[in-house]
């Protein structure tokens, strides 16, 4: 039964509540805006799918179909002529870089289990295809950049949720071991969580290659760490604008 007086309060305490979904919070940015409609559902009961076109620079380059979203959601790729595209990880690669005949991934696990997650790299044939090189799932953690040291000894990484950065040693292009890993420290002043804690948000060299830059958007703050043995030790710890929340660096 359609009870108008029960839906008006939902969709007011709804319109009250911040709308960002866990780590987007861009969202939030959004005039709030609730459309109501008919409900649609497909034969077994599920959502009706959801088809997302994936474009890059504009130009539409595969597409995403989500199904059954009310249960536990499955994703399917396709190329634009619909033929299905099969993936190397069902994680997320939140960042790409691309050495030699190799393509890095830094991985936001998708499972929640301890063998997702963590960093990989992948061998690219001469007509362009993907071959799983290595993956190392570091316990399940979630990283949104990496880099990697000029000589291919080293790899660090920024892990995003739980506000570290991390190195690891590379041996033929695969990860050997995790040499260590700091949790940073501090908050912003942002009240829409984003800044409740250290975000590590990317990492990368200075122009002398001489140390590693963490740059961090919950605490407000870059960190600047010697590497010698992909042995993190911070020197450095420079503050930005409060409530900026830095995502990445360069130098000019």
């Amino acid at each position: 039964i359609f009870n108008i007086v029960e839906i008006k309060e939902k969709i007011s305490d709804w319109m009250s509540k911040d709308i960002f979904w866990r780590t987007e919070p861009h969202y939030d940015l959004s005039p709030k805006c609730i459309i109501c409609e008919e409900f649609i559902e497909d034969h077994m009961g599920y959502f009706s799918l959801d088809y997302k076109c994936m474009c890059f620079n504009g130009v539409p380059n595969h597409i995403l179909v989500c199904s059954e979203l009310n249960v536990k959601m499955k994703l399917f790729t396709y190329d634009l002529d619909w033929n299905k595209i099969d993936l190397l990880t069902s994680d997320y690669p939140s960042y790409l870089i691309r050495k030699h005949d190799l393509l890095y991934a830094s991985l936001k696990n998708a499972t929640g289990q301890n063998t997702h997650g963590g960093v990989a790299s992948y061998k690219i044939s001469p007509e362009g295809h993907l071959a799983l090189n290595d993956n190392y799932a570091s316990s399940g953690r979630s990283y949104t950049h990496l880099c990697i040291s000029d000589d291919d000894r080293y790899l660090f990484a920024a892990n995003y949720h739980v506000g570290t950065t991390a190195a690891y040693a590379l041996n033929e292009h695969k990860v050997s071991k995790k040499v260590s890993v700091v949790h940073h420290q501090g908050h912003g002043p942002d009240p829409k969580q984003r800044q409740l804690s250290p975000h590590a948000h990317c990492v990368g060299f200075t122009p002398d290659k001489k140390f590693v830059y963490s740059v961090d958007l919950g605490s407000d703050k870059i960190v600047l760490y010697s590497y010698e043995g992909a042995k993190l030790k911070s020197i450095r710890e420079q503050a930005v604008v409060p409530g900026s929340g830095p995502r990445h660096m360069i130098f000019s």
